[in-house]
């Protein structure tokens, strides 16, 4: 079984580009959203509590999900997972996650 690692980063690396077009293939446009919203500056995963999250198994993206804050929350303590995708050859995988 491959490793995979995950990471949370404040950019988006431009090896991301190769899971949009894997996710369109698909029919999922989401990612294309994601990409669009951090060029524009709408959404940046720099809010408190905000995080953007890339799976990588040796030097290719196998996923990638964004953590905003909810935006009806009335004490801004929750959160909600966004944009996320698992390229196809990789889901499935069990994955432990020491960070949580």
């Amino acid at each position: 079984m491959e490793s995979i690692t995950v990471l949370q980063i404040k950019q988006l690396p431009n090896e991301i580009h190769q899971l949009v077009i894997e996710a369109s293939n698909e029919g999922f446009r989401h990612l294309i959203r994601l990409v669009n919203e951090y060029q524009a500056g709408t959404n940046r995963f720099n809010k408190h509590s905000e995080a953007l999250f890339v799976a990588y198994a040796l030097s290719e993206i196998v996923g990638v999900c964004r953590l905003n804050q909810a935006p009806y929350s009335q004490e801004g303590s929750i959160r909600r997972v966004r944009r996320l995708y698992v390229s196809k050859d990789f889901r499935g995988f069990k994955l432990r996650l020491d960070c949580f």
